[in-house]
């Protein structure tokens, strides 16, 4: 059974499930009872009011001016997450759809580009962005960089800097996981849903 478990990603279940095979009582903690009780999505406004998701600083970036905002804190952050939001799974032929970009703990930007008239044109936040992606002194964050790489290069942005790809750095910690998505990640490593 641990073998099972621990290949499908579940680590902190195994010694429950072996007591409980073995007839023992195994005591819920309090953070499986609050988590049991939260209902809805993440933005329903139910019993969990305190979650992170509803005090951090999510933006949808719809206007020039919030972009320029934006790209003004970029510019004075040494380093920033980064991740495309496309209409595929193959970088070469995936149309850029959105660009999120977030520049620490409880701050996130969505940046989208594929409906230009709800939301800024693909080649304004392009243009808006370049300074941020190929500038060498800001690092970036992403998980499985190197499509957001193809995907950037594709609408003509060369990413310049020091690059930190999430998905590399979990297989280096556990190469025993049975999958790497970013919920994958969060779960396994942060105890993040």
């Amino acid at each position: 059974i641990n073998s099972l478990f621990r290949g499908l990603g579940f680590n902190r279940f195994p010694d429950d499930v072996k007591k409980l095979a073995l007839g023992e009582v195994v005591e819920v903690s309090q953070e499986v009872k609050k988590a049991s009780q939260v209902t809805g999505g993440l933005f329903d406004m139910g019993p969990d009011r305190d979650h992170p998701a509803y005090n951090a600083g999510y933006d949808l970036i719809d206007t020039k001016k919030k972009l320029d905002s934006l790209v003004k804190k970029c510019l004075l952050s040494s380093i920033i997450a980064i991740d495309t939001e496309t209409t595929g799974l193959n970088p070469m032929e995936a149309e850029l759809c959105g660009v999120s970009i977030s520049i620490g703990e409880g701050d996130g930007s969505y940046i989208p580009t594929k409906c230009a008239e709800k939301h800024l044109a693909k080649d304004v936040v392009i243009e808006a962005l370049r300074p941020i992606l190929e500038n060498e002194s800001i690092e970036k964050v992403g998980h499985n960089i190197k499509y957001d790489l193809v995907v950037l290069h594709n609408v003509g942005v060369e990413v310049r800097g020091v690059l930190h790809d999430t998905l590399i750095a979990a297989w280096l910690i556990d190469a025993s996981r049975s999958g790497y998505s970013m919920d994958a990640v969060a779960l396994g490593t942060l105890d993040y849903e």
